[in-house]
Order: C-alpha cells, then structure tokens, then sequence
C-alpha cells in the first residue's frame, strides 16, 4: 500500500485497515511520504486484523502511521481472539495504540492463544506502541504471551498498559526481553537525550533517528536498544561516552571517564611542611556518581599517602558503582600538581650611618644582613658595597648559598 499527503481510514465493522487472517494470502507492505491514520471498529485491530482475525505478514516501511484499535483489538495486530505474528517495522513513524485489552503492536483480547504474539521485528524508523488496559506494548494482549520481538535499530518506545510488560505478555503473563536478529542476544533501552537534535553516532556508527521528535516534537530523547555489551555513543560534537548496561540496576549506566569529574589543585603548592591535597568531584551536570578515592602518586609512580614532599604529584581516582554510573575499571588519571621550594620575598637592606675611618663592620645592616667583608673601611665616595642575606631553611625557599646585593653605607666624616 503507497500513500501520499494525510489519509483516515475508520471502520465501522473491522479493521481501519484489515489484512486477511491467513498467512497464505499475501502481505501488507505499507510505505509512502504522508500519512496514514487506522482507526478501528469495536473488537478490531487499527491495522491487522477484525473480531476473530489475526493480525499477520504486516510490514511498514516508511511515512507516518497512526494505528488505533478498537475495544479488545490491538493497534496493529489481531482483533479480538486474534493472534499476531510476523509484523515488521522497517522505518517510519508508527503510533500503535491498543484498544482495551488489546496490546499496541501484537495481539487483541482473546482466550487460549487468541491473543499471543510473536515475531515482531523493529528494523529501524520511530516507533511508539501502548498497549490497552491489561495488554503489552508489544506483544501479547490481555493474559496472552508475547515472544520473538526483535530489535535492530530505530527509536522504540513501548508503555505497557495497566498489570502488563512493555514487551513480552499481557496480563499474567511473563514479559520478553528483546532481542537482536539472531534471537538469542538481548537488548536493553539506552535512552540517550538530544535535545537539539543533533547527529548521533553508535559505537563508531551513525544512527537514525537522531531522537524521537519526528512525530512528538516534545519528545527529544533517543529510545535505543542495544546488547548488554559496553557501547560508545557521541551527541553532536560532545565527547564520546561510553555505556554498559548492569543486571544488577536493570539499566544501562555511564562508564566513568575523566572527563566527568573536576580537578581542583591544593591551595598554595608551596612546600611549608604540611602535606597538600586536591579535590577531585563530579562535573557540572554530571548526577549519579559513586563514591571517590582520591591517590596521588610521586615521581617514581610509588603512592603516598598525602603529598608533602617537593616533586611532582599525579592524582589519580577509584569510583564505586553509583545511581547512574558504574564502577570505574581501575584508576582514572585527573591531574597533576607540584609542590614547589618558596621564593621568598627579599627587602633589600638599610645601612646605619658610620663615621669616617670605621669598618662596615660599625654599620649595622637590616636583620638577617650582615656584609659580605666587614673589615673594609668605606670612602666617602662609593657605589656601596656587597651584603649577604643568610638562608637557612634550604627546604624551604628555592635559594643556593646566598644572594648578593649592593647596599650603601652612609658614612659621617
């Protein structure tokens, strides 16, 4: 079925949109640039099948399609007692919303397997799917089994009605965890906010869509689903950032990474005998952090406990598992810091006034100067002569010996 610009299909009896129960006869490849708004009767799905119909060989691949089902029917899928199978979305915008009992993309209302699903497959495209009161997302509508749903891209979103699974059975019935293709690799949500709709790369990969504003402009986030294994995904030109998912959270969580904290150095790296120590914490922005220690390590990679010493001191963290973070993987590198020797603050000196004929060593120097040779008597003429300043804490300040300055006698003759 090819449609163009905005079409309503309503049923008064069955489906908006009917396909015939028997997978013998044919299948439903729906695709197109406008939109394709089902809308069905009482016990009917929106698109699959009518009261007593299954829902079967239905594949959409392109353009907007809004499926309703009628009471008891899913949005596409079964009607009522109506199974569902082989349903495949390749890309689009779908909005599948199953009437009461009735499942968003799967099976109607029904009793014995009237109302399971299975094999539904979302390949790519903006999918939404909310299953009725009692009726999953996708899969299964009221206590009926959903199995086989497959995920391999696109943007998935699925709200299970009241008392059932987002995936997998409605009512009383078990949920799915979806999977990849091969039908045995499970795959988790990894929602991923975009809110202005930037490029959006996976594992090294583009991915589309960028988010799920196509049809819900209100709605920026991306709904992917991936395999438990750690991903990389980079937002526009943010840096990328890496996710794993945990079983023991039951989500996928942020791998630490250095970019996530803020280094803050010591105040006053200057060695004074006290040891110094940074502030490592999380980033602006940045919730959901476990636990920090912080290490610091010294120039031959040996830890110390807190840095005291002149040297140079790398800073590195452990993080504990948090509310949205995992654990880090060994130690994060975040900084460094050197403790330096003091330069002090030298005042040159003032001399005492001297008679003619006295040696320097008659004109007192300001504390902590004494002349570098006090037997010299000073003429009245003169450039002045060399002083010393005496520095004895050598760890201290970052001075050799002495320092030599001129300093002028004025003399009384």
């Amino acid at each position: 079925m090819l449609f163009r610009s905005e079409n309503v299909l309503k049923s008064g009896y069955g489906a908006g949109l009917q396909k015939s129960s028997s997978e013998s006869l044919g299948q439903l490849t729906i695709n197109g640039n406008g939109s394709l708004t089902a809308i069905g009767a009482g016990k009917s799905a929106g698109i699959g099948g009518k009261y007593g119909g299954k829902g079967t060989n239905i594949t959409i691949s392109s353009g907007t399609v809004i499926a309703n089902g009628g009471d008891s029917g899913a949005g596409i899928g079964g009607g009522y007692n109506g199974s569902a199978y082989n349903i495949t979305v390749n890309g689009g915008n779908v909005i599948a919303t199953g009437g009461v009992n009735g499942a968003g993309i799967g099976g109607g209302d029904g009793s014995g397997n009237g109302g399971a699903a299975s094999n539904i497959t979302i390949r790519g495209g903006t999918v939404t799917a909310n299953g009725g009161k009692n009726a999953a997302g996708i899969g299964g509508g009221y206590f009926q089994t959903g199995s086989s749903i497959k995920i391999c891209g696109g943007s998935v979103k699925a709200a299970a009605g009241t008392n059932a699974n987002a995936f997998g059975g409605g009512y009383g019935k078990k949920a799915f965890t979806p999977t990849l293709d091969d039908g045995t690799a499970r795959v988790y949500l990894l929602k991923i906010e975009n809110t202005n709709n930037e490029p959006i790369s996976i594992d090294g990969q583009n991915y589309l869509p960028v988010n799920h504003s196509s049809y819900y402009i209100n709605d920026t986030a991306l709904y992917a689903y991936l395999s438990a294994n750690e991903h990389t995904v980079k937002v526009g030109s943010n840096k990328t950032a890496a996710y794993k998912y945990s079983s023991k959270k039951n989500k996928f969580m942020k791998v630490p990474s250095a970019e996530d904290f803020e280094f803050i150095p010591p105040d006053g790296t200057f060695y004074d005998g006290n040891p110094k120590t940074a502030v490592v914490r999380p980033a602006a922005g940045v919730n959901g952090m476990g636990n920090i220690t912080v290490k610091y390590y010294d120039e031959s990679n040996t830890e110390v406990t807190a840095p005291l010493n002149i040297g140079t001191y790398t800073v590195r963290i452990t993080v504990e598992e948090g509310t949205d973070h995992l654990a880090s993987v060994g130690e994060l590198e975040i900084g460094k810091f050197s403790i330096t020797k003091e330069i002090p603050d030298i005042t040159l000196p003032s001399a005492a006034a001297i008679t003619y004929g006295e040696p320097l060593a008659s004109s007192a120097l300001t504390s902590g100067w004494s002349w570098v040779d006090d037997t010299v008597i000073p003429t009245v003429s003169n450039s002045g002569y060399a002083a010393k300043m005496s520095v004895t804490d050598y760890d201290r300040y970052a001075l050799s010996g002495s320092i030599s300055s001129k300093g002028k006698s004025f003399l009384h003759i």
